[in-house]
């Protein structure tokens, strides 16, 4: 099938379904049907209509195989909220695929709050609901002009799991194929779904000439329409013939308008194909009816609370799978121990603020902003990295973005500019991590200006406003870092977590030098490593000051793989030993 609607259009035609059911949803609300659902579960009757959509999509990814980037997105983007948090522009993780696998299988509550309303009103809400749903799954298969494939046998099992909740007149809805999926992407209210205007949708199904048995329909127009067509009505006809085209380029059967007596001898026939010769008496199988439908509140309540409690459970696993990872990674690094001592302890106290959070104890205020002291190339930055994937897997910032930024990238060269440079940067780095390196230098006495005591006053301002999901990690050497603090009465306040990084050790140098080699798929001979640690050794004070710790090492590395390049290129023929081998040779610093 030649795809009938480009992706905006499909965009547009599910939200536009889901605003039907929203419509639909807020009503049941409103009338006391999700009252006690609600006081048993803690769900929103909103809440509930996202996770059921976004789970019964995700299914339907995983039925055909495909989730990639617009699917992804159509996931995420239809209902207003992101209840299963699936995540931008990643796989469908199994954790995410076993909760939407459960809510799926659990008793369909919204289904049979709709069917208990139909029952008590006499309306028709149970089929808006399921065929609304599948308006929106079928969006979703079309997108990026697939031609539906696993479609029809997707909607055929989810409608034997849902048939049990509409009437027997609607039962047509569960004789779904091909011709149906063309038929109801060329009605009107494949668009949005039925009228929101109830007494309009009963005056519909009302009209005399109700479908007949067996003939799927196209949406909410349920009866056959005979008699005189508008010219309004023939013209969607032809605009909707002209648009949507059979799937696979199967032939649509001719539905062009027969004489009397043409519609009787076609009508005899498909009656003897059915039932055999009409001269014989032939009873038609009977149609099991549905089961009378209740709600069982208890069961419903109990479903869902499970359910819940399962994706609950299922988030705080991966999140803390997650930090457990971050954590081994800081703990594979050379030295810092004193700073996976102090991360471990952070870590462990926003653990159990959650834990007493979680039991409604009370919390006193934390401020998440630290200050990173040390030397250059201690790890600071590395280290800063980390803590915007950890503070986002334990849940005090949203993205776990990292922005880092030093006086150049937050002082402008007039001034009020700094202001809105400033404010720029914190927009940036919203979500996560802005981690400003040399902080001192927006306080340096030898700046000669104003503008860096104008950043430092609009950096307290933002960090105020924006406390809620921003984390501002200072760095720079211990006594400058202790007047740059001093320099406004509002830093003081908003950093409390001070963590110290220590010089490395020559022979934690060394081990760095060694890691370094193997990643880059290298050994380094013993008598190479002697040679270096020897001219380590040999440094005083000032010159391991400007070596600069684990960036003057990479430097070094650098260094003899250079002079290493230099000697190997006059060997014919190098065996991959050779190429993989420093020797003391190549050590010339």
């Amino acid at each position: 099938m030649k795809k009938a609607y480009s992706n905006k259009e499909l965009y547009e035609i599910a939200k536009e379904n889901y605003q039907t059911l929203r419509f639909h949803c807020v009503k049941l609300q409103m009338e006391g049907y999700w009252t006690q659902p609600q006081q048993i579960t803690g769900l929103t009757i909103q809440e509930q209509l996202d996770i059921y959509l976004q789970a019964l999509l995700l299914m339907f990814a995983i039925h055909t195989g495909r989730f990639e980037k617009e699917q992804n997105h159509f996931v995420r983007a239809i209902p207003d909220s992101n209840p299963l948090s699936v995540a931008e522009g990643e796989e469908l993780s199994q954790e995410i695929a076993v909760s939407a696998q459960k809510m799926i299988t659990a008793p369909p509550i919204l289904l049979q709050l709709f069917a208990l309303r139909d029952k008590e009103k006499k309306t028709h809400l149970a089929v808006m609901f399921v065929d609304t749903m599948l308006n929106i799954i079928i969006a979703m298969a079309y997108l990026d002009e697939q031609e539906g494939m696993g479609l029809v046998e997707f909607l055929k099992a989810y409608m034997e799991k849902v048939q049990v909740f509409l009437s027997d007149e609607l039962k047509y809805l569960s004789e779904i194929d091909e011709q149906y999926v063309v038929k109801k992407m060329g009605s009107e209210t494949f668009k949005t779904g039925y009228v929101r205007d109830e007494v309009e949708y009963a005056r519909i199904l009302a009209k005399p000439s109700v479908q007949q048995e067996g003939t799927p329909s196209g949406g909410v127009r349920l009866h056959k329409e005979t008699g005189n067509k508008s010219e309004e009505d023939k013209h969607k006809e032809v605009s909707v013939k002209d648009k949507v085209k059979p799937i696979n380029d199967k032939k649509i059967k001719n539905t062009s308008k027969k004489t009397p007596v043409q519609e009787k001898t076609e009508e005899k026939k498909q009656t003897e194909k059915r039932y055999g010769d009409s001269n014989k008496t032939v009873k038609k199988p009977k149609t099991e009816k549905a089961a009378p439908v209740k709600l069982d509140e208890e069961t419903i309540a109990r479903e869902t609370a499970k359910a819940r409690l399962e994706l609950e459970q299922a988030r705080d696993a991966k999140r803390a799978a997650a930090v457990d990872k971050l954590m081994e990674q800081l703990n594979e690094l050379v030295g810092l121990e004193s700073v996976k001592k102090e991360m471990q302890s952070l870590v462990n106290l926003i653990k159990v603020r959650k834990m007493r959070a979680n039991h409604n104890m009370p919390q006193m205020d934390m401020t998440y902003h630290m200050v990173f002291t040390g030397n250059a190339g201690t790890g600071k930055t590395t280290v800063a990295r980390m803590v915007a994937e950890i503070y986002k897997e334990l849940g005090v910032l949203s993205k776990g973005t990292f922005v880092e930024t030093d006086r150049a990238g937050l002082v402008a060269g007039y001034l009020g500019q700094t202001a809105m440079k400033v404010k720029e940067v914190v927009e940036q780095a919203k979500g996560g991590v802005l981690f400003i390196d040399e902080a001192y230098s927006l306080s340096s006495r030898d700046a000669g200006d104003d503008y860096g005591i104008e950043a430092i006053d609009t950096l307290v301002k933002e960090m105020e406003d924006n406390r809620s999901d921003l984390v501002v990690i200072v760095a720079g050497y211990r006594k400058e870092m202790e007047r740059f603090l001093k320099s406004n009465t509002g830093l003081i306040s908003r950093f409390n977590k001070y963590i110290d990084f220590q010089d490395y050790s020559n022979e934690q140098l060394v081990d760095i030098l060694s890691m370094m080699a193997k990643k880059a798929g290298m050994t380094i001979e013993d008598s190479a490593l002697h040679i270096v640690r020897k001219y380590l050794e040999d440094m005083d004070e000032s010159a391991k000051k400007d070596f600069g710790n684990a960036r003057g090492i990479r430097n070094t590395f650098e260094k003899i793989v250079t002079n290493q390049a230099n000697r190997i290129v006059q060997v014919d023929n190098p065996t991959v030993e050779q190429l993989g081998t420093i020797v003391k040779e190549d050590i010339i610093l």
